[in-house]
């Protein structure tokens, strides 16, 4: 076995691979770029139909679902799913264009469309009972369940189409709204204003009281929480542009720049959950708020040298700030949602007596830190731990690690990259991958 398959987890996705149809399926159902949304949603529906049948009948396919959701052979169950969720990505991108926007997640009905499936199947398969009243052992219920398939995804993107509709009146209705502010700002930036000037434009300044006026009557009035995100982004983005338009470094005043400025924090104020996290930062707030972060990590990288952590992590917990004080640097509104987090964070926790070099790492991590090298001095420090051990002794130290990982208790959702993995997702895929390898070594 070992020669051909290398050990028992080679053979194991070897089997999957041989019996696990979506596969088969993701080579099948194969459409481009240019396919139409009727084109899309035909291959849902008989996907997701196909899927009903082929697990039905697949004995195989039912364990190795089981087997996923048991936490059997974690990392190597894990590793098999997560092959799956990427070849579906490719698939699930087409369905985006058409749903951008509008108050349905797509995304989100196919995952209870697949786990209603499963659970239904498996339930029939394994005991015999009803789910609701339904027996798919009966023929007139797994055609009922079938059939619902189709109006399931039928109602998704009816309602998606009903929600584009209204999203395609009030688009142009924002563009008209700020074509004249737009304007006026190139006006303004080409004029090049005396920069000894502190008052901001008069005809700017009412301009910008009139869109701060349209702005939130317009956010009063939206229904759908979908189209109050998709408004935002539209005009803070916009606003974001206009402002970086009027703003000049080597004036010590802009306050022009400070005018739509003013008008963007008082937006991101009264709707603070819905700011976009992907909103570019304003050149002029970026700049201002530099200088204060440069001056806390300052105080905080003096005091983390008081107690003597190792100058390597010092560097390490300072990333954050530098990023955002580099003047190349371009953040996003996450990006400076995060280091206001970390640094009030940080300096509650130096406040703590006992702080040491693991306190703080563990800190880190309940903070959302997943930059690439921690993530590297966290999972290198452990390897030290284990180095001269045999399998078993490593897995022992292996599985205290991981225990203590969980039992961190994490600050917030938000991370450094978002884009990334939770660093304490990714160290427990580590861990856990370390023990499986040991354990079948």
């Amino acid at each position: 076995m070992n020669s051909i398959f290398g050990n028992l987890n080679g053979l194991i996705k070897a089997y999957v691979a041989r019996e696990d149809y979506w596969g088969v399926f993701f080579e099948r159902f194969q459409l481009s770029g240019s396919s139409t949304d009727e084109d899309i949603k035909s291959m849902f529906v008989e996907m997701m139909q196909e899927n009903l049948g082929h697990f039905w009948k697949s004995r195989e396919v039912q364990q190795l679902i089981l087997a996923q959701i048991s936490g059997k052979r974690k990392a190597l169950m894990r590793s098999i799913s997560e092959g799956r969720e990427l070849s579906g990505a490719a698939l699930l991108k087409l369905t985006d264009r058409h749903f951008a926007g509008t108050s349905v997640d797509f995304r989100t009905h196919i995952s209870l469309m697949l786990g209603g499936t499963y659970y239904l199947v498996l339930h029939a398969k394994e005991n015999g009972s009803t789910v609701a009243g339904r027996d798919l052992n009966l023929d007139r219920d797994f055609l009922s369940l079938h059939r619902s398939i189709t109006q399931y995804i039928d109602w998704a993107w009816q309602h998606a189409h009903h929600d584009n509709n209204n999203q395609n009146q009030q688009t142009t209705n924002m563009n008209y709204e700020f074509e004249y502010l737009e304007e006026l700002a190139e006006k303004l930036a080409k004029a090049g204003k005396d920069l000894a000037d502190t008052e901001a434009d008069p005809e700017l300044k009412a301009e910008v009281k009139k869109q701060g006026a349209v702005m939130k009557k317009n956010l009063q009035n939206i229904g759908f929480l979908s189209q109050t995100q998709t408004y935002l982004h539209i005009n803070m983005h916009t606003l974001v542009a206009i402002c970086d338009l009027l703003y000049d470094p080597s004036s010590s005043a802009n306050p022009n720049a400070q005018v739509v400025l003013d008008l963007l924090d008082a937006i991101r104020q009264s709707v603070k959950e819905h700011i976009p996290a992907n909103l570019s930062i304003p050149r002029l707030f970026k700049d201002r708020e530099s200088k204060v972060f440069e001056q806390q990590w300052m105080e905080i990288a003096a005091e983390l040298s008081a107690l003597g952590i190792r100058e390597v992590l010092v560097t390490l917990v300072g990333l954050p700030f530098l990023r955002f004080i580099n003047p190349e640097s371009k953040l996003e509104w996450a990006d400076f949602k995060f280091l206001h987090k970390y640094e009030t964070r940080l300096k509650l926790n130096l406040e703590e007596t006992d702080m040491d070099a693991e306190k703080l790492m563990q800190s880190l991590i309940a903070l959302g830190y997943n930059h690439t090298r921690f993530t590297s001095f966290y999972a290198s420090l452990i390897k030290a731990r284990i180095e001269g051990h045999t399998d078993q002794e490593s897995c022992k130290i292996l599985v205290r690690e991981r225990a203590t990982l969980k039992q961190i208790t994490v600050y917030t959702q938000m991370k450094y990259d978002r884009y990334k993995l939770a660093v304490v997702d990714e160290l427990n895929k580590w861990t856990e991958a370390e023990i499986e390898a040991r354990s079948s070594g």
